[in-house]
């Protein structure tokens, strides 16, 4: 199990979404901290960057940093997919 932080950007963009779609990213993000690495997790790594992913649910966006040695996944914002999103 993975130890999940949530950066205050991502916070904030979390608590002004609808409880719906929270509740969505609510277990898009259990699961990730069970296990990152998990089949049916629509996840792909950023380019040119070392540890960036982003996690898809529906048409958001969490953009968060893996850290397999400490076993920590950083989420660094939650939003919708744009141009200047990643």
């Amino acid at each position: 199990m993975y130890h999940l932080i949530i950066r205050p950007r991502a916070e904030k963009h979390f608590s002004r979404l609808p409880q719906k779609i929270q509740q969505k990213i609510a277990n898009g993000l259990r699961k990730l901290e069970s296990d990152p690495f998990q089949i049916g997790l629509d996840i792909k790594k950023l380019t040119g960057t070392q540890k960036s992913y982003r996690l898809r649910v529906g048409e958001l966006r969490v953009i968060y940093q893996l850290d397999t040695k400490i076993k920590e996944i950083s989420v660094e914002d939650i939003d919708f997919r744009r141009t200047n999103t990643y």
